[in-house]
């Protein structure tokens, strides 16, 4: 082989879900409070700022590193209806 090339770039893995829309819907659950719940569980949300000597920092609430790391925390995790 010669000359391969690949736009993969290491990182964090990509997980690509399979919503069931009738479902969601029969719970009047939306994509979006899916996709906010993921992201929260995930990336965390802001819930308060602290000042101090080096300036401002933002506190977040996430998933501990171990959960965000088991597909088993994504699937099993609740989301508000």
């Amino acid at each position: 082989v010669i000359g391969l090339d690949t736009d993969e770039r290491p990182g964090t893995r990509q997980i690509d879900l399979r919503l069931d829309y009738e479902g969601l819907a029969l719970k009047r659950v939306s994509v979006e409070t899916v996709s906010r719940t993921i992201k929260a569980a995930f990336f965390g949300l802001p819930v308060s700022d602290i000042r101090d000597e080096d300036g401002e920092r933002t506190i977040r609430v996430r998933f501990d590193r171990a959960a965000r790391s088991e597909l088993s925390s994504l699937l099993s995790m609740p989301v508000p209806g």
